[in-house]
């Protein structure tokens, strides 16, 4: 499901294979508390491919790449959202949410649980706090890529 335009999900279930992937700036994707679930098919959840764009309120279920991905862009909110994994821990490439953007995203009031890796951050110097990374084989992997590191976590919980 492609989205260019503020969305607003009903509350329920969806069935979505392919995962969502944001293709404009400046979007607001409210969940209301639905499920998207990817029934283990091999994509994102929801793939950020604009800068600006605020994400929350998503229950974000059975994808075996990345939960949330902001891949290049940066300058995004990901906000009071549940991604849960499949509590396999055998695919190293699943994360709850993966960035990689030279511009900063602020990451608060997350569940991330039951995948490989809560989270992965590279390259800009993000915001994290009052986030929950439980029952992850691996919890936050901080990288350093060419925009360097200077990463903010704060009040951002991990258990094993």
């Amino acid at each position: 499901m492609n989205i260019s335009k503020d969305t607003l999900f009903c509350q329920g279930h969806y069935n979505l294979p392919n995962g969502i992937t944001i293709k404009a700036d400046n979007i607001k994707l409210d969940c209301k508390g639905a499920v998207l679930d990817g029934s283990l098919g091999i994509n994102n959840g929801i793939d950020i491919q604009g800068t600006g764009n605020v994400i929350k309120n998503c229950i974000i279920v059975n994808y075996s790449v990345y939960g949330i991905r902001d891949y290049n862009r940066g300058n995004n909110i990901i906000e009071n959202n549940i991604v849960l994994g499949p509590f396999k821990f055998t695919n190293e490439g699943e994360v709850g949410i993966y960035l990689y953007s030279p511009a900063p995203d602020i990451i608060r009031n997350n569940i991330i649980r039951g995948l490989y890796t809560g989270m992965v951050m590279n390259e800009a110097s993000d915001i994290i706090y009052n986030n929950n990374f439980t029952e992850n084989e691996r919890g936050v992997v901080f990288g350093c890529g060419s925009g360097g590191c200077g990463n903010l976590a704060a009040q951002t919980q991990q258990h094993r």
